[in-house]
């Protein structure tokens, strides 16, 4: 038995089906609700996933799988330029068709869920990007804090 974390599609599993058969259990329903479940489900960066049985060669496990997800997300420090977070972010975004086809595992970022699971502020430089392409970015996330709670430590512009 092995317990991994390991985004859907990844190559350390397809390695199982390559040398044999294997099962990938699914959390089970009578489970989800739980006190715990939700707990996982609730910290910064977790979530819940669910997937279709056949991702894998060689995966033995029928239907609709469901487990703890991960939520990744690029990070990076006051120090790099606002316009080269900018075009990164851009970058990114402007290419999205190409990094889904490549990643299946980011099949899922959309500009819907951007800034799930993020808890850090972003870049001003990913801010600009951001405003300029219409997402709706969360007070938290611009470094706008409410009254009584301190400014960003690596953004000292941002006060509270």
């Amino acid at each position: 038995m092995m317990v991994r974390l390991a985004e859907i599609g990844s190559a350390n599993i397809e390695r199982f089906g390559l040398s044999g058969e294997f099962r990938v259990l699914s959390i089970p329903e009578e489970v989800l609700g739980s006190e715990e479940m939700q707990a996982l489900f609730g910290r910064p960066g977790r979530g819940m996933i669910q997937f279709e049985g056949d991702v894998y060669q060689g995966q033995q496990t029928e239907g609709t799988i469901t487990a703890l997800s991960f939520t990744q997300f690029i990070g990076t420090h006051a120090g790099v330029s606002d316009d080269v977070v900018y075009a990164a972010t851009k970058a990114f975004w402007e290419n999205l068709d190409d990094v889904h086809s490549t990643a299946f595992f980011l099949q899922a970022v959309t500009p819907e869920t951007a800034f799930t699971s993020v808890n850090v502020p972003l870049h001003p430089g990913a801010i600009r990007y951001y405003e300029e392409a219409g997402f709706d970015i969360p007070d938290a996330l611009q470094g706008k804090t409410a009254p009584g709670v301190r400014a960003c430590a690596t953004h000292p512009e941002w006060k509270a």
